[in-house]
């Protein structure tokens, strides 16, 4: 295979030449890049993707982080359902204060309940769906920084952007945060996801 612009012989599959680092202009149809993805369903990775071995490798980073999640929001929930006991029962004694005020913790109750049940639906939602793996091409990366201001500590979120063979595209979070570190945009392969969750990615072409 040749690079475009210097006429280079580079690895079949690359995106970009490693001699001159220009974009390798693949053949494609309807804006798809045809001749990647079969490139990828004629791998190795691509032809292992359902074997036993390698679904066993799948990591459930997620669920286990939404069962925390659960366990916090019922906490909250039971922390917020004991004040709002506590301000009722104080303000039917002499000088406590008005009753109106449980309406505050009444609220984070509310709040808990709703959040607690989003989550376990999320989370049933993500241990009864398959594992998908399908050839895809990485085309976009971000992140997202929450907190840190005053003293709260900063927590930051990744998302990985791929393309599939029908031309459409769709946002996933990755599992672990060193799986988006070793993408890069432009890398082709087989992806694993569930739900909105990327699991692994087996690269066949580098970006």
């Amino acid at each position: 295979m040749k690079c475009t612009s210097c006429g280079a012989d580079i690895r079949p599959g690359s995106v970009l030449c490693e001699y001159c680092d220009s974009t390798v202009e693949m053949p494609t149809v309807n804006g798809n890049r045809t001749w990647l993805f079969e490139h990828v369903k004629q791998s190795a990775e691509y032809a292992r993707r359902t074997s036993p071995e390698r679904l066993a490798a799948m990591p459930n980073t997620p669920l286990v982080g939404n069962l925390v999640g659960i366990g916090f929001l019922v906490l909250w929930t039971l922390v917020a359902g004991f004040m709002t006991l506590m301000f009722l029962g104080h303000s039917r004694g002499f000088g406590g204060p008005p009753a109106f005020i449980s309406i505050v913790p009444m609220g984070f109750v509310a709040l808990g309940v709703f959040a607690l049940v989003m989550t376990i639906k999320k989370t049933t939602a993500y241990s009864n769906a398959p594992i998908e793996s399908r050839p895809a091409v990485i085309v976009g990366k971000r992140t997202r920084v929450s907190g840190g201001s005053g003293d709260s500590s900063a927590s930051t979120a990744y998302f990985l952007t791929a393309e599939f063979e029908d031309g459409r595209r769709r946002e996933f979070r990755p599992a672990k945060p060193d799986l988006f570190g070793r993408l890069a945009e432009g890398d082709a392969g087989v992806l694993f996801s569930r739900t909105d969750f990327v699991l692994d990615f087996d690269r066949v072409a580098n970006g």
